[in-house]
């Protein structure tokens, strides 16, 4: 008899998957009513495998399934709805300043009342399976949002890219409460096969990526641009570059700490003052002139400037290991033996074991009196240095400027067969 009934119970399970006009609360009661029967055909004292035969027969898996894709579809459109609201309204701004839009809290508001409908009317099975979804939805945020980074920064603008960085803050703080109320509901063994910190902390990584072309901003500015084609320049030598951008870091600085979280902001002072280093270094072994001694002196001038401004917004020591390479480089630059040229490289080379070769050629070459013998002898005994210094034919490790280096990536490949 009990078998008999349960197989009537599966069929009409099977022919309301069928039927398209089920809402998604009915699939919910569905669902509920089968762990309801199978609770009662334990208290009657049905044998419990026999009982279970219903839930393990697989009728329900097409009403799950529906279940869950209708949800998956629906926070996708409200999620694009609140996009597409992000772009036509400017950002709010909270009373201290940071910026943000309604799209996070908005957002999770609504993916916690799913958690909720399906926690109060469903099976654990089913809350297991919404939290694999929940996963699913976030990374298809997470998607969404970098590809709105692809885009130039100078289109997003400043205002919009700091309400990113902090939206997405806000998106981890929500998305890990959530993911904990999750897991809280549910039953140990499906709690262990639900892993939501990864998806959590790819917010995160959107808002490192927000905070990295917010930097780019102030360099695509059309006045910092002028001012960086001018460095090693003569209007460069008579301190009318360096200072004159330190004044316009300080604008956006003044402006960009209101506007994002603490956190944020020093990763943005970092990302700005290594891209500096990486400009200033790039321009150094791009210029035309002649090093002369008036050359080096600003060069050092420029590096006390610089550790000046940014060591009031991150820690001296940062400033002073990001700006290194630029006091090495001057000495690189000032060398005048080939002991001299060798112990510096060797010097730079156990802070940025990725400095190729290439640097002391082109610092070589804007040299004014160093024979062409010389100048050949000094750049194949470092060549030398770097061979010895790679580990399996690769560099230790990648520093954060020659990666970035712009004519070192153009000249790559091209140095050995001028000097053969």
């Amino acid at each position: 008899m009990v078998n008999l009934y349960t197989e009537r119970f599966i069929q009409m399970l099977r022919l309301l998957s069928d039927t398209k006009e089920i809402t998604n609360i009915e699939i919910l009661k569905v669902t509920g009513w089968v762990v309801e029967y199978q609770e009662n055909l334990i208290g009657l004292g049905v044998d419990e495998s026999l009982a279970q035969v219903c839930s393990e027969s697989g009728a329900m898996d097409p009403l799950m399934n529906a279940y869950i894709e209708r949800m998956e579809d629906t926070m996708k459109k409200w999620h694009a709805n609140l996009l597409a609201a992000d772009r036509v309204q400017p950002p709010k701004k909270h009373e201290d300043g940071k910026l943000y839009t309604p799209m996070a809290v908005d957002l999770f508001r609504i993916l916690g009342e799913q958690v909720e409908t399906v926690r109060d009317n469903s099976t654990d099975l089913m809350l297991y399976r919404v939290a694999l979804s929940l996963i699913q939805v976030m990374l298809y945020i997470q998607a969404t949002e970098r590809k709105r980074l692809e885009v130039s920064a100078s289109e997003i603008g400043l205002e919009p890219l700091c309400a990113m960085v902090n939206n997405n803050l806000r998106c981890y703080d929500l998305a890990l409460d959530l993911s904990n109320s999750v897991l809280e509901a549910l039953p140990a063994n499906y709690a262990e096969q639900v892993n939501f910190e990864d998806t959590c902390k790819g917010f995160l990584e959107v808002a490192k990526e927000a905070v990295h072309l917010t930097v780019t901003v102030i360099f695509e500015d059309p006045g910092v641009r002028e001012l960086l084609l001018k460095l090693y320049q003569k209007e460069w030598c008579e301190g009318q570059v360096t200072e004159y951008l330190i004044a316009t870091f300080n604008d956006y600085f003044t402006d960009i700490k209101m506007y994002i979280e603490e956190r944020s902001f020093r990763r943005f002072v970092e990302a700005c003052l290594e891209e500096t280093v990486v400009v200033y270094v790039d321009h150094l072994l791009t210029q035309k002139s002649y090093i002369k001694e008036e050359t080096i002196e600003r060069m050092r001038l420029d590096e006390e400037l610089l550790i000046e401004f940014f060591r009031e917004y991150i820690s001296v020591t940062k400033v002073e290991n990001r700006v290194r390479i630029l006091s090495d480089l001057r000495e690189l630059a000032s060398a005048e033996s080939l002991d001299s040229f060798t112990l510096v490289y060797t010097n730079i080379l156990e802070h940025h074991p990725d400095c190729p070769p290439d640097v002391v050629e082109k610092l070589v070459a804007l040299r004014e009196g160093i024979p062409r013998k010389d100048a050949k002898e000094v750049v194949q005994e470092c060549k030398e240095i770097y061979e010895n210094s790679l580990v399996g034919g690769n560099a230790p490790k990648a520093g954060f400027v020659f990666p970035r280096v712009k004519c070192l990536q153009a000249s790559k490949g091209s140095l050995w067969r001028k000097l053969t």
